[in-house]
């Protein structure tokens, strides 16, 4: 199993790459009210790519955060109801 997930990564790797050398000419950014800028669509698709994961990981943490039940309370120990 180790060997397929070895292959795999492999494989992801070089069609990134593959995708990055592609799309390394220059693109025109604006985004709202900034000024424009020239910036590789590699570094925007990486950008992007990174962002959104962010968010992914952020939206999964608040929601296994707020669908976690609330602990028990603890029952006193025995020694102490004495």
């Amino acid at each position: 199993m180790g060997k397929t997930k070895l292959i795999a990564a492999i494989v992801a790797f070089v069609l990134l790459v593959v995708v990055f050398v592609q799309n390394s000419q220059p693109v025109q950014f604006k985004f709202l009210f900034f000024e424009s800028v020239f910036v590789s669509k590699t570094l925007l698709i990486l950008v992007s790519a990174v962002l959104g994961a962010a968010v992914t990981l952020l939206v999964q943490f608040s929601w296994r955060r707020r669908k976690r039940p609330a602990a028990a309370p603890a029952p006193p120990s025995p020694t102490a109801a004495s």
